[in-house]
């Protein structure tokens, strides 16, 4: 796929999903420092100007291995260059989450930052580099491993909203505007725009549950077996959206 192809079909993705235009909005984008958010970086900083969005950008360092400094550096290293807004979280991780799971509460605890930053500054859109493989090892997880309900097998949401500690009803909406594209795809764009990137050493750390996951499947992921668990996802999805319309139109009926 040509860089311009990957950027039409993002933004593609990105717009279906606000069903408008940004008309001068702010989009937060959390970023790690890694591969697939700093790809999406790149797109997004190169088109601003042509969709009419000012980047912002959040990265929080959990200070969990020996390149969490340099990753925030070059986060940093990227807001400066570019003229971009920053907002940065640094904990000690070890401590802050000590005897509980730390995949779960480092995501609470990003989400409830990233609430906080949109509530003050008045930022509606907030995106994560979520991708393709990204939801085959979701569902596979929540199919192989956990034996979920079908509601969990619909894996990770192209669009949702962060609405927990809500106030004065502002919605922020999260999207994942790579969540059809694959990782080869990821890693082909970065060659071919020469992106830096880190890559984060706890990717190989198989006590994590999606390392695991990724460890396990990594061989298996031709194009029968992705279909599959793409597939799931999707027949899950279309459940979900045809119950929430039978409920709404009981709603409607009762009302």
């Amino acid at each position: 796929m040509k860089s311009n192809e990957f950027e039409n079909k993002l933004f593609y993705n990105l717009l279906d999903n606000i069903n408008s235009s940004f008309d001068n909005e702010q989009i937060l984008l959390s970023i790690s420092g890694g591969i697939d958010s700093l790809v999406l970086f790149d797109v997004l900083n190169k088109n601003q100007k042509k969709y009419n969005f000012r980047l912002v950008l959040f990265h929080t360092n959990y200070n969990m291995h020996n390149k969490s400094i340099e990753m925030m550096n070059l986060c940093n290293d990227l807001s400066n260059k570019n003229n971009l807004k920053i907002f940065t979280e640094s904990i000690n991780s070890k401590v802050v989450f000590k005897n509980k799971n730390f995949e779960s509460s480092a995501r609470y605890f990003r989400y409830k930052k990233i609430k906080k930053i949109c509530e003050t500054h008045k930022i509606k859109y907030v995106l994560t580099a979520h991708h393709e493989d990204d939801q085959i090892e979701t569902v596979y997880m929540h199919e192989k491993l956990l034996n979920s309900s079908w509601i969990s097998k619909i894996g990770i949401r192209e669009k949702s909203f962060i609405d927990w500690y809500s106030k004065n009803n502002f919605k922020i909406c999260l999207i994942r505007p790579m969540l059809k594209i694959t990782k080869n795809q990821i890693i082909q764009y970065a060659k071919l725009n020469n992106i830096d990137f880190i890559n984060d050493p706890t990717n190989d750390n198989l006590s994590f549950l999606r390392n695991k996951i990724r460890d396990i499947i990594k061989n298996k992921k031709d194009a029968k077996f992705r279909n599959y668990y793409l597939n799931i996802s999707k027949q899950s999805s279309l459940k979900m959206k045809n119950l929430s319309k039978e409920l709404d139109f009981k709603k409607n009926k009762i009302l």
